[in-house]
């Protein structure tokens, strides 16, 4: 089986991740293991992504390696996602998983950032390994790791994946119901801006911003009968000797 290793570390070789796959290369030497350093030579693919492309179309499983910084993969990963998607490479139907070390610190997100983007190519997630930095230094670590591939290669020959999500149907237009009727929809063309409508009895009522010039001016007096204004020290000021609730 061919395996494309898609190592999304910055360094490259030197990657934590990179070496839980080379175990697992030398504990399965039937399958071949091709390694494209993603995150190291992600301005090399950028410049030109065919031959990646190439390689992704040509893999029986393609396998994501990369750390977890901060809740997500590396940024060098992410823009070779999206070269993948720009190149058009057709990439339906085949298996892909992920490995990646952590301190498990919300590593859930960065797996699931894999996997929808992965879905979204119409590929056949597998779910992947959450490893801790020092786990291959354990025989534990080993064994899961082990196990691990074990599971991929029983999912692969039994056509067994995460399943599609389902596209979504279409909105449908809904009108809005106003309570009470649509009454704003039946007021005459000629009334006032003034005017408002209640939505429980239809009451016709004067809105308190009356743009009505008698309106406004017989506001102007009463505000102005509140206030008296005094002289202190040379210097005018005004003081409020009646004020009503609504005016507060």
């Amino acid at each position: 089986m061919n395996i494309l290793v898609i190592n999304g570390s910055p360094k490259g070789s030197y990657s934590i991740t990179l070496q839980t796959v080379l175990y697992l290369e030398k504990q399965f030497p039937q399958h071949k293991f091709t390694v494209l350093h993603a995150g190291q030579r992600i301005r090399a693919y950028v410049r030109d992504f065919s031959a990646a492309a190439q390689e992704l179309e040509a893999a029986d499983l393609i396998l994501f390696s990369y750390p977890v910084y901060t809740f997500i993969a590396p940024s060098q990963l992410q823009h070779f996602i999206a070269l993948i998607k720009e190149s058009g490479a057709d990439l339906s139907g085949k298996f892909v998983t992920q490995i990646t070390t952590s301190k498990h610190f919300y590593d859930v997100t960065a797996h699931r950032y894999i996997q929808d983007n992965c879905q979204d190519l119409g590929m056949k997630f597998i779910r992947g390994l959450s490893a801790d930095m020092d786990d291959l230094l354990t025989e534990k670590g080993r064994r899961d790791a082990r196990k691990f591939f074990d599971y991929v290669l029983w999912c692969m020959k039994h056509d067994s994946y995460e399943p599609l999500p389902k596209p979504g149907e279409p909105t449908a237009h809904m009108p809005v119901q106003v309570p009470g009727g649509n009454a704003a929809a039946s007021a005459p063309a000629s009334a006032s801006s003034s005017t408002i409508y209640s939505e429980a009895s239809d009451a016709k009522t004067e809105s308190p911003f009356s743009t009505d010039p008698a309106a406004t001016k017989k506001a102007a007096k009463t505000n102005a009968a509140q206030h008296t204004k005094h002289s202190i020290r040379g210097k005018d000021v005004v003081i409020v000797t009646d004020c009503r609730p609504e005016d507060t």
